[in-house]
């Protein structure tokens, strides 16, 4: 497994891309057995050429709730334009957006985030000659524009991805060997998350930089790429 690519859930399927940047997109059929995961991955049970090639590694996945078909969004290479391939139609459907064709997060080579909640799609960035953080919220299907949140935040060194879980906008740290997640804004209620020091939030020992991190709500795991390794953590919520 190569160090740099993305692994998103999306139940029992996984979907797997190597390096920054391509055109393959490979499907796994997996149990919800993290003792099984490791088998499960090895062999893929679809390979998919995608109609435009990716770019970054902070894709995204959603479950069409008609015929359980998925979608998969990702960056079109070298362009401001994002796409949702149907894998099982072999359709899709694209939007241009304002995004600032510079890393997102530090050591990281995404310019945009694409996150998958509650049956919409979210995209993260930062636009041209802007500092604040941009969320829009996308009809999964039409990619049209929902919602938009403006966050004063700053990415320091140490953030170095990010997720959306139950409307709730978290950002990734690593301190020192170790990975932990802190909730940062509410998009439901349109408010920031006060940091409680008290409270334990989720901290793992990472093998390297995770370059995509994304919550699945079906297995209710966050599902990390971590230098080639790919591993669930059951969040309890």
């Amino acid at each position: 497994m190569y160090e740099i690519g993305s692994a998103i859930r999306s139940d029992d399927l996984w979907y797997i891309t190597e390096y920054a940047m391509g055109y393959m997109l490979f499907e796994y059929n997996s149990t919800t057995s993290n003792n099984a995961l490791e088998s499960s991955l090895k062999i893929p049970t679809n390979i998919y050429t995608l109609p435009m090639p990716f770019s970054g590694t902070d894709h995204a996945v959603a479950k069409h709730p008609t015929d359980g078909s998925r979608i998969f969004y990702y960056q079109i290479s070298s362009t401001n334009s994002i796409l949702g391939y149907n894998v099982k139609d072999d359709k899709s459907v694209q939007k241009e957006l304002p995004f600032d064709r510079k890393p997102l997060y530090k050591h990281s080579a995404s310019e945009i985030d694409l996150e998958f909640d509650e049956e919409f799609l979210y995209a993260i960035f930062r636009e041209r000659n802007n500092t604040v953080l941009t969320i829009l919220k996308l009809h999964p299907f039409t990619l049209k524009q929902m919602e938009k949140h403006q966050i004063i935040i700053h990415f320091a060194d140490h953030v170095v991805n990010s997720f959306i879980s139950c409307h709730v906008f978290y950002v990734v740290k690593k301190v020192e060997g170790n990975v932990k997640i802190e909730p940062v804004y509410n998009l439901l209620k349109k408010e920031y998350i006060k940091v409680d020091p008290s409270k334990s939030y989720p901290t793992w020992k990472s093998l390297g930089i995770p370059t995509n991190i994304q919550f699945d709500s079906n297995s209710q795991t966050l599902n990390v790429f971590d230098k080639g390794n790919i591993y669930s953590l059951f969040i309890s919520r």
